[in-house]
C-alpha cells in the first residue's frame, strides 16, 4: 500500500497507519478527526493532506515526511516538526 487516498473517511483511529514502510501518500480530504496515534513508524511517508482535520497526529517515527497540508489545523503541531511543512491555503 503506497498511496491512500480516501474521500469518504471521516476519522481515522489509532494506529491505523502503524507500520506501513510502503506508505507514501496520505490523502483524507473529508476526515474531521485523526488520531494522535494513528500514523506511527511509516518509514517512507512523505505527504499528508487533511484539509479539514483540526488536529494533527503525531507522525512519529515517519523520518521523510516533507509536507503535511492541514489548512484547519489549530492543535498542538508534532513533537517532529521540523519534518513537516503545513502549507496554510
Amino acid at each position: 500500500l503506497q498511496i491512500v487516498e480516501a474521500p469518504n473517511v471521516k476519522s481515522v483511529l489509532a494506529r491505523a497507519f502503524c507500520d506501513c514502510e510502503a506508505l507514501t501518500t496520505l490523502h483524507l480530504p473529508q476526515a474531521t478527526f485523526v488520531d494522535r496515534d494513528a500514523v506511527v513508524n511509516c518509514a517512507n511517508l512523505t505527504t499528508v493532506n487533511l484539509p479539514l482535520c483540526p488536529t494533527l497526529p503525531k507522525f512519529d517515527k515517519c523520518p521523510r515526511l516533507a509536507s503535511v497540508v492541514a489548512p484547519n489545523a489549530v492543535g498542538p503541531v508534532p513533537q517532529n516538526a521540523r519534518f513537516v511543512l503545513l502549507k496554510l491555503t
